[in-house]
């Protein structure tokens, strides 16, 4: 039974706007990804009724969650935790990872390297890079297995040129990275990296609807933690009784990856 995961990113790649670039996702086999579509789609469809989940719309009650369709604040509320609920029981695992945009911007889009890949100096392939290497690296340690029929397919919200840039990120990763790199004491994972990612609409698979829901909510709780300890939102905190990873590149781990990176500049 295949493994998907459906990723998603909240914040954007604008250095300039919000404080944090978030990708995060959501893990399941076919079977599991099929029960949640049917029980989403169910709980979408309750009246007042909405065609598909945005947090950025829904979180202001705009488009398919507007008051003009009947939709209030109360009843938001009320849908999310249905939706996070079905999630709850379906994922098997959730990973992100969150940029400090600023840090990023002044310490690792500032440095010259001699051959840069293109948009390098864009957050999302800081986050790219770690999540599809850091799942497959995570299942050849755990469950000592590097069988293609093992390997995840990443599935991501459509991202145009980004998109484009990301699988060659992907394939230099496959050609160029791994076959020159074996952490001490980690097996070979390159073959669980036989599945090139796709992209797509939010609309047509409907889980990326979900990663949306996370990532909406790791980047709030990441601002929300920028200076003082916060506890999660009530349905971040259920999310977070899904097994998973997070990561979060914050001033001091972006330095840390300052100092890697500057020996090749």
């Amino acid at each position: 039974m295949g493994l998907k995961a459906y990723i998603d990113d909240s914040g954007g790649t604008d250095l300039n706007q919000h404080k944090y670039f978030v990708l995060a996702g959501l893990l399941a086999n076919d079977e599991r990804w099929a029960e949640f579509t049917t029980a989403w789609q169910a709980a979408l469809v309750e009246p007042p009724g909405a065609a598909y989940l945005k947090m950025s719309e829904a979180g202001v009650l705009r488009k398919e969650f507007s008051m003009r369709k009947g939709w209030t604040s109360e009843l938001r509320d009320q849908r999310i935790y249905k939706l996070t609920e079905i999630i709850r029981e379906n994922a098997i695992f959730r990973l992100s990872v969150c940029v400090d945009k600023k840090a990023f911007r002044d310490h690792i889009s500032s440095i010259k390297l001699k051959n840069p890949a293109p948009a390098a100096g864009n957050p999302y392939f800081l986050a790219f890079h770690k999540l599809v290497l850091g799942l497959p690296m995570l299942q050849a340690m755990n469950l000592g297995t590097s069988r293609p029929d093992a390997a995840v397919e990443f599935i991501f919200d459509e991202q145009g040129a980004t998109g484009k840039y990301a699988n060659e990120a992907w394939e230099r990763i496959k050609t160029q990275l791994l076959p020159n790199m074996r952490p001490a004491g980690i097996p070979d994972f390159l073959p669980l990296l036989s599945r090139t990612p796709r992209y797509c609409s939010e609309k047509d698979e409907i889980p990326l609807q979900a990663a949306d829901l996370l990532a909406w909510y790791m980047r709030k709780h990441a601002s929300n933690n920028h200076s003082l300890i916060v506890q999660p939102h009530s349905n971040l905190a259920r999310l977070f009784e899904i097994p998973g990873q997070d990561t979060l590149y914050d001033l001091s781990a972006i330095l840390d990856l300052r100092r890697d990176i500057l020996p090749l500049t």
